[in-house]
């Protein structure tokens, strides 16, 4: 093994809070995209769902991307990439927000919710061990 690596309590704690957020991201993304509204009494019964799947994808998102900037120390000589992909992830968040007050479909919410997925899986390919 190389040079000394120490980990601060402080950035286990973020690694293990970012870990937790991606997984719960991970489980609501499975369930919003698997909605089908012959499965709800009225379509305004679905829609809420959906909503509330949203606003649940909204503060995940958010708590990542925040979180993210927090790692940026895991990141070492990447630390740039890392930045760039919390930023993009914030804006997600802010697009996802946006679709939500416009009362978007799921139909036009996907591409975000893809887009995100993509964020994800790039970062840990490309940051991560």
């Amino acid at each position: 093994m190389g040079g000394c690596s120490t980990i601060t309590q402080a950035e286990k704690s973020s690694k293990n809070q970012h870990i937790e957020a991606a997984n719960e991201l991970e489980v609501i993304m499975g369930k919003f995209t698997s909605l089908i509204p012959q499965e709800f009494n009225s379509q305004a019964e679905h829609d809420e769902k959906s909503m509330q799947y949203t606003q649940e994808m909204i503060t995940l998102v958010e708590q990542l991307a925040q979180n993210s900037k927090e790692l940026k120390a895991y990141a070492k000589n990447e630390s740039e990439l890392f930045i760039q992909y919390a930023d993009e992830l914030a804006k997600d968040a802010q697009t996802l927000r946006t679709n939500l007050a416009a009362k978007k479909s799921n139909e036009e919410i996907k591409p975000t919710l893809q887009n995100i997925e993509r964020l994800c899986y790039q970062c840990h390919a490309t940051l991560h061990e």
